[in-house]
This record gives C-alpha cells, sequence and structure tokens, in this order.
C-alpha cells in the first residue's frame, strides 16, 4: 500500500502531492529512462531483459545487469525556481535541469515539510495530510 502526502505553503497556500512509490525505470539501449507504469511485474522485467541483454541472464550476472539498468526515480522539487523534475538520488546529481538554474538546492518532493516554498519565498511547507492508497 503506497502512502501520498500532500504539503501546503503556510503563506501562499501552494500544494504539492506525492507518492512514496517514485517512478520504477529502466535504462535503454541509449541510456535514456523507460518508466514502467506501475511496479514492474516479473514478465516486465524478462521482456526488458531478453530485449537489452539479449540473452538469458542468471545469477550474479542478471543481478548486475539489473543494478546497472534499473531503478527508481523520485518527484524532486528546486526550492529556488519551482521547478519539478524526476531523479535517481541514488545515481544522479541533484541539480535543477532549469536552463538558467542549475541550483542544487533541490529536495525530494517527499521531504518537503519545513523547506521554504518557491512560488512565494517566504512560506514554508507543512504536512496537510498522509493517506493510504491500494
Amino acid at each position: 500500500m503506497a502512502e501520498v502526502k500532500k504539503f501546503v505553503c503556510s503563506h501562499c497556500r501552494y500544494l504539492l502531492e506525492v507518492s512514496d512509490r517514485g517512478h520504477p525505470y529502466f535504462l535503454s539501449d541509449e541510456g535514456k529512462p523507460q518508466f514502467f507504469s506501475e511496479a514492474p511485474r516479473e514478465e516486465q522485467v524478462e521482456a526488458f531483459l531478453q530485449h537489452s541483454a539479449g540473452r538469458e541472464l542468471a545469477g550474479q550476472e542478471r543481478a548486475a545487469f539489473l543494478a546497472q539498468r534499473t531503478g527508481t526515480m523520485s518527484d524532486m522539487l528546486c526550492v529556488d525556481c519551482g521547478g519539478k523534475f524526476k531523479r535517481d538520488v541514488d545515481r544522479q546529481e541533484l541539480v535543477c535541469p532549469g536552463r538558467k538554474c542549475h541550483s542544487n538546492n533541490v529536495f525530494a518532493v517527499w521531504h518537503l515539510e519545513g523547506k521554504t516554498c518557491p512560488s512565494c519565498k517566504t512560506g514554508h511547507f507543512k504536512l496537510k495530510r498522509l493517506t493510504a492508497v491500494p
């Protein structure tokens, strides 16, 4: 069961909602992330392995291939410019991809409580509600 947090700015009421599930992905042969529509099922992982590896993989070789080519991206927010984007916090540099911003003042939306609102620059995010969804 996933948890969903809603954060609201204490000043301007700017609202953000995010799930703790993140966005599972695999890297295509070109190195671009391809997102699964939900938590990947075993047959989706097998299809990805067959297509990308071109042969059956087992044991440590399979685990190493999956470790290199799969992950989960989190919803991120730049508190300097307000840009929203996705990043794999374990693999990618945490900087805003905005054309002019490139700030490192970015946070996973899941951890916004107490951070300054990028919209009004005055208020701070407070947890409004935590809910569980199937």
